[in-house]
């Protein structure tokens, strides 16, 4: 196999593997009574699996942010690590908003007129 099979193969198992656990966080995280704990939840978990960097300097390879600053941390130094890290932190702050936002709306909604609260 070539580095290109290989790469496109990680990158598969690692997204079916993550898609997997996410619909198990999912259904663990559906608590209807703290909508805004729920969604928030699912959009830090959904950008700490799906956040793609790049591995190297050079940056020719993307591997899961997450993965580049453990590793960056571990292997070069805790300098190295910002590298990747500043992604995620954006993609992070970005899903606290989208999770913030939809739970808003689904509040929102529950309390129109003609919906009972629970």
């Amino acid at each position: 196999m070539n580095e290109t099979t290989i790469f496109f193969t990680a990158w598969l198992v690692y997204l079916a593997a993550g898609t997997i656990f996410y619909a198990l966080y999912w259904k663990a995280t559906g608590s209807t009574k703290h909508v805004f704990l729920s969604y928030n939840a699912r959009a830090i978990m959904l950008a700490l699996i799906a956040t793609p960097w790049f591995t190297g300097i050079e940056g020719r390879e993307l591997a899961p942010a997450l993965m580049v600053v453990m590793m960056d941390a571990i292997t070069v130094s805790g300098e190295a690590a910002v590298r990747a890290f500043i992604p995620l932190l954006l993609s992070l702050l970005l899903s606290l908003m989208a999770g913030t936002i939809l739970a808003f709306l689904r509040f929102r909604s529950r309390l129109a007129p003609g919906n009972s609260v629970d």
